[in-house]
C-alpha cells in the first residue's frame, strides 16, 4: 500500500470541544502520521473516515450518489449505544461499508443485525493520558488552583460528576440516556452531611434544580447564572480538558448513572487520574473498571459509596486495578497501532 497516495476525509466533528471534537482531532493527528493526506472535502478522499455513525451529513442526497458511483469506502464508528437508535441504523447501514465498534455491546448488535464480523473492528475510546494523569498535590492546592473556598471542602467526601445532562431542546429536562435522577436517589442513601456534590460542564440545569429542591449539598464549577436564568450555557460552562483533569484530582470518587452510553470517556479519565469511579454498566465500563466499580442499582452505588468512604484498603485496590486496565489499552501508541491494523484490514 503506498500510504502517500491516499487520501482521508474524516467528518462527524462536533463544534462545541466536547467529545467527537476531541476524536476528530486524534484521528486527524493519526492519519497524518501514518502517512495519510487529510482533505476537507469528501469528493477529494479515497477514503472517508466518520468518527460518529449516524452523522446527517453522510444521509444528504449528494453524498450518497457521489459514494454509490465512485465506489468511495466509509468506515464509521458507534459512538454511543446503537441499539437505542434502530430505526437510524436501518438508513445508515445501506451506506456504511465497515464500522468501528467502541465496545463487545456494540458489535453483538451489528452481528444480530447481520452485519459481517469481517466488516467490524473493536477499538475503544482513547483519551490523551498526557492531559488525564494524576497530579500529586494537596487538596488545597487543588481548591486554590480552581478558585473554590477549601473551608467549604474542609472534613467533606467530594463526590464529582462532569458531564451534561439536560436536553439541549429542553433545559428544563433531562436526557434520558444520563438517568440524572439517580443522583438525588444515591444523595437520600446518604448522610449529606459528609458529602458534597461537585458538578462541571454545560447543561446542568435539571439536576441542580433536582438537588436545590432535595436539599443536597453541591458546589457548581462555573457560571451558574446562565441556569438561573434558563439560558443554553454551551458555550460559557464547557471546561478545558486540564481544567477537568485538576477537577478529577480534586474529587474523591466519581459517579457514573448512565443508562446508556458508547463510553463515557469520564471511566477512562477517572482512572487515568487514579480517581476512584462506580458506574452502571454501560459501554466500555466492564473493559476498563474492576469488578466492583460497576453498579447495577441505587443501593449498590449507596453500599459501596460507603465502603470506598470509610476502607481505604479498597479503594486503593480499585484505584490500582482501574489504573492498570486502562493504561495497558488507553495509550496513543496502542491507539494508533489499532487504527493501522484498521486500515491494513480494509485496504
Amino acid at each position: 500500500m503506498n500510504k502517500r497516495k491516499k487520501t482521508i476525509y474524516i467528518t462527524g466533528k462536533d463544534n462545541y470541544k466536547w467529545s467527537t471534537y476531541y476524536d476528530w482531532k486524534h484521528h486527524i493527528k493519526t492519519f497524518r502520521s501514518l502517512g495519510f493526506k487529510t482533505v476537507n472535502n469528501y469528493k477529494k478522499a479515497s477514503i472517508i473516515y466518520n468518527i460518529w455513525w449516524n452523522n446527517p451529513e453522510l444521509l444528504n442526497t449528494q453524498f450518497r450518489i457521489f459514494k454509490l458511483i465512485l465506489n468511495k469506502k466509509l468506515i464509521s464508528v458507534v459512538s454511543n449505544n446503537i441499539s437505542d437508535y434502530k430505526n437510524e441504523f436501518n438508513k445508515f447501514c445501506k451506506i456504511t461499508d465497515f464500522w468501528v465498534c467502541t465496545n463487545e455491546k456494540q458489535i453483538d448488535f451489528l452481528i444480530k443485525k447481520n452485519i459481517k464480523r469481517d466488516k467490524i473492528f473493536l477499538n475503544p475510546f482513547y483519551v490523551n493520558e498526557k492531559i488525564f494523569k494524576f497530579l500529586d498535590k494537596t487538596k488545597k492546592q487543588l481548591a486554590d488552583q480552581l478558585e473554590i473556598n477549601y473551608n467549604v471542602l474542609k472534613n467533606k467526601y467530594l463526590i464529582g460528576s462532569f458531564q451534561r445532562d439536560s436536553l439541549g431542546k429542553d433545559l428544563s429536562k433531562p436526557k434520558w440516556q444520563k438517568n440524572p435522577d439517580m443522583y438525588i436517589d444515591i444523595f437520600k442513601g446518604i448522610d449529606k452531611k459528609r458529602y458534597l456534590f461537585i458538578l462541571a460542564g454545560p447543561r446542568r440545569h435539571y439536576l441542580i434544580t433536582q438537588l436545590e429542591k432535595n436539599n443536597v449539598n453541591y458546589i457548581f464549577i462555573g457560571n451558574e447564572s446562565y441556569i438561573r436564568n434558563n439560558k443554553d450555557d454551551i458555550k460559557v460552562n464547557t471546561l478545558s480538558l486540564t481544567k477537568i483533569n485538576t477537577l478529577y484530582n480534586l474529587i474523591d470518587l466519581y459517579l457514573v448513572v448512565s443508562t446508556s452510553e458508547g463510553g463515557p470517556k469520564a471511566i477512562i479519565e477517572s482512572s487515568l487520574t487514579k480517581t476512584p469511579i462506580l458506574s452502571t454498566d454501560v459501554g466500555i465500563a466492564k473493559i476498563f473498571l474492576d469488578e466492583f466499580c460497576i453498579c447495577n442499582n441505587t443501593n449498590e452505588f449507596v453500599k459501596k459509596i460507603k465502603m470506598l468512604r470509610k476502607n481505604e484498603k479498597i479503594c486503593n485496590e480499585v484505584i490500582n486495578n482501574n489504573f492498570t486496565n486502562t493504561i495497558k489499552i488507553n495509550t496513543y501508541y496502542n491507539f494508533k497501532d489499532r487504527i493501522k491494523n484498521i486500515i491494513k484490514s480494509i485496504i
